[in-house]
């Protein structure tokens, strides 16, 4: 009875929030597949963000759980982004600007839902 109650009263992370990490989380393994069926440095550069494939899933996991850790784990996504790209960067895989370029831009993604989904869960009101 009281874990019933418990459970009703969790707050929840905003619908909009949970689509787009959603849409996130399968764009990043879209890309990864395209990286790795490529040739070449992409090829290389697809195992890299492979790497980083296990803290995306568990970010949408949590997120759609609506798990009060979620925006530890797009945290995690982030700085796992940011590994991706010194490794890339150390490798002399692409050229450097465009790979923190390209890089930045996905390790963002995670880093202003899991604000959003953060403060979600810890307000009792939805954002959207």
């Amino acid at each position: 009875m009281v874990e019933s109650r418990l459970l009703q009263t969790r707050p929840q992370v905003p619908w909009l929030v949970k689509v787009l990490v959603l849409i996130a989380g399968v764009s990043y393994l879209w890309f990864t597949m395209t990286l790795l069926s490529s040739g070449g440095s992409d090829k290389t550069a697809g195992w890299y963000f492979l790497c980083n494939v296990p803290f995306v899933l568990t970010w949408v996991f949590l997120v759609v759980r609506s798990h009060r850790r979620n925006g530890i784990a797009g945290i995690a996504c982030a700085v796992g982004q940011v590994f991706v790209t010194a490794a890339m960067i150390a490798k002399g895989i692409g050229e450097i600007d465009f790979v923190i370029e390209v890089n930045a831009c996905i390790a963002a993604v995670p880093l202003v839902l899991a604000f959003f989904g953060w403060r979600g869960t810890r307000e009792s009101k939805a954002l959207w």
